[in-house]
């Protein structure tokens, strides 16, 4: 095995959890505490989809304006 070009292994700082995450998290609990529902999700929706559609038909509808005089 080659050595990396590049340098590996290097000591990463933890900042903790973001600012955003904690943010989102807190307004779910007091929603749910609001509603007195709590969010629980599906095997259904934790399913990851396998695939993106693929081979669809796309309407072409010519050349833009914008682009056809610029």
């Amino acid at each position: 095995m080659r050595p990396a070009s590049h340098p590996v292994d290097y000591p990463i700082a933890n900042l903790g959890e973001d600012t955003d995450v904690i943010a989102t998290s807190q307004s779910l609990d007091s929603t749910e505490k609001k509603m007195n529902h709590t969010w629980i999700l599906s095997d259904r929706d934790l399913k990851k989809k396998d695939e993106y559609p693929m081979n669809y038909k796309v309407a072409n509808f010519g050349m833009d304006n914008d682009i056809k005089f610029s």
